[in-house]
């Protein structure tokens, strides 16, 4: 891994943030946390969410990641979700361990996302992409993950998408 001075970010870190901004669109924020290990996707979503609402949504992303990883003999360390709520506006975070998470896991997990929250959910309009691109944005994904997994030292880092740029910040 391309690591500078202290806990500057590496190259390759950031790069696998902005393959998730590319690739996701549906993803408003991605943070990396190397204490942890692990990557949080938030979401947002439109309009008041129940707590019960939540608690269903939360169950059923927690129950596809289980039965995903059944499927795929994995185990998983970590699978958190939470709601930050902001009058009108939620924020969905889904906390992952990278050891574990895999490209199509993540592809699992908006897919989710997407079919519970359907109009609500905000997205951030994507210039298209061929089949091309995406698929060499799913591969340098996998790569960069699997390198991050074995690398202990790299800095906290959150990417947030706003008026349709992305912004890289080291935390």
């Amino acid at each position: 891994m391309n690591k500078r001075r202290g806990d500057e970010p590496s190259a390759r870190t950031i790069q696998l943030l902005v393959s998730y901004a590319i690739r996701y669109p549906e993803i408003a924020t991605v943070r990396y946390d190397p204490g942890r290990q692990a990557l949080r996707l938030s979401f947002l979503v439109k309009g008041p969410l129940t707590d019960e609402e939540f608690s269903a949504a939360a169950g059923r992303i927690r129950e596809t990641l289980e039965v995903y990883h059944l499927m795929n003999q994995r185990e998983a360390d970590l699978i958190e979700v939470r709601r930050t709520a902001f009058g009108e506006l939620n924020t969905i975070a889904v906390e992952r361990d990278v050891h574990s998470l895999s490209p199509e896991e993540l592809y699992t997990v908006v897919a989710v996302v997407r079919s519970l929250f359907q109009q609500r959910l905000l997205t951030e309009p994507m210039e298209y992409f061929g089949e091309e691109e995406l698929m060499a944005q799913d591969e340098l994904i996998e790569e960069v993950m699997a390198s991050l997994s074995n690398q202990r030292q790299q800095p906290n880092l959150i990417a947030i998408r706003e008026n349709g740029r992305l912004m890289i910040f080291h935390k």
